[in-house]
């Protein structure tokens, strides 16, 4: 199973749906969330994601951003402040998915480096990249995403379960 599966799955545990080559990813109606950079939509209510690539040609970076919007944050995506409370959690679950490079690659992350000043996560040396990500895996464990190293998701199941790790 590739990495799509595997992360279908671990959503399908949080309580959610994951679909790839949907058919529409057009409309904000209904409660859904278009993603500003991606072809994909959210329901953060519903903890549905849709991506209109197909799982084969999907770019993990892009699918995993939006997950972490519905599972590794307790605000809709258009009314959370701040998306670096799930940034550790991204690059967890991307390692877990062996697709971290891909992940890093594929994404235009702004990281404050210093005061005042911005790096493009791509050019991260991998001295830098290592320290940031050593940062935002803790901050998600303070913000409680990350439990004992591992992604998990913040929203409860229906059935009262929650923080089940990938």
């Amino acid at each position: 199973m590739g990495w799509a599966g595997k992360l279908s799955e671990a959503v399908v545990s949080w309580g959610g749906v994951l679909r790839f080559g949907a058919s529409t990813a057009n409309d904000d109606v209904d409660g859904w969330e278009l993603s500003p950079f991606t072809a994909a939509r959210v329901h953060w209510r519903r903890k549905q994601i849709e991506v209109l690539a197909p799982a084969e040609t999907a770019k993990p970076g892009d699918v995993i951003h939006e997950v972490g919007h519905v599972f590794a944050a307790r605000r809709r995506p258009h009314v959370l402040e701040d998306e670096s409370v799930f940034l550790g959690w991204e690059i967890l679950i991307a390692k877990l998915l062996g697709v971290l490079d891909r992940w890093r690659d594929g994404n235009d992350y702004q990281i404050d480096t210093k005061p005042g000043y911005f790096e493009d996560i791509r050019h991260l040396s991998a001295a830098k990249f290592s320290s940031v990500a050593r940062a935002a895996i803790a901050r998600g464990a303070t913000y409680g995403n990350i439990v004992r190293m591992q992604p998990v998701s913040v929203r409860r199941r229906a059935h009262g379960q929650h923080r089940r790790s990938l």
